[in-house]
């Protein structure tokens, strides 16, 4: 099992405060919360009510994702706003991609999962950034990178934090 949670002791940003910490320090991503205003600047309109900024290691995301691509399962840990804990979901490989893409985009990793409670996660690593979905407690949330200023950090944010819209077959 993988733990994607720690294993440098630096953070790749002054100042960041490490949230998520794990238990195997040699395969982890470590989550390392940053000042909201890293992001000053960056267009209002584009940003949630409410977020989370996180930096994260390049080298810890490259070893994760090609370790987690390769194993049958794995843990990851997510740090969701308020929540006062990261939440562990249980990860594997989602081989939704085909053949085809898989050799155009071969950086490319995508993984699912599930938490305790029925809560789930899907992951995308294109070789430089992750993107995600993570439903906890009926809540959906987004993993998104932003490229700012030249570094990349990467926010984590409700939905219903977000100025969009519900379709109809989302409404209950």
């Amino acid at each position: 099992m993988l733990c994607a949670c720690g294993s440098s002791r630096h953070s790749p940003y002054e100042g960041a405060k490490r949230v998520c910490d794990g238990r195997d320090q040699n395969n982890g991503i470590r989550w390392w919360l940053v000042d909201n205003k890293v992001l000053d600047g960056y267009s209002a309109m584009s940003l949630p009510s409410y977020y989370q900024v996180y930096a994260l290691d390049a080298g810890e995301l490259k070893r994760y994702f090609s370790l987690a691509d390769h194993n049958k399962s794995t843990l990851f840990f997510v740090p969701l706003g308020s929540q006062p804990n990261c939440i562990q979901y249980d990860i594997t490989r989602s081989d939704i991609l085909p053949d085809s893409l898989k050799k155009k985009y071969p950086n490319l990793v995508s993984l699912k999962g599930k938490g305790a409670g029925g809560n789930d996660i899907r992951l995308d690593y294109d070789g430089n950034v992750l993107q995600g979905q993570v439903i906890s407690d009926g809540e959906m949330y987004y993993i998104t990178p932003l490229n700012h200023n030249g570094k990349i950090f990467h926010m984590v944010y409700k939905r219903s934090d977000t100025k969009e819209i519900k379709q109809e077959f989302e409404r209950p």
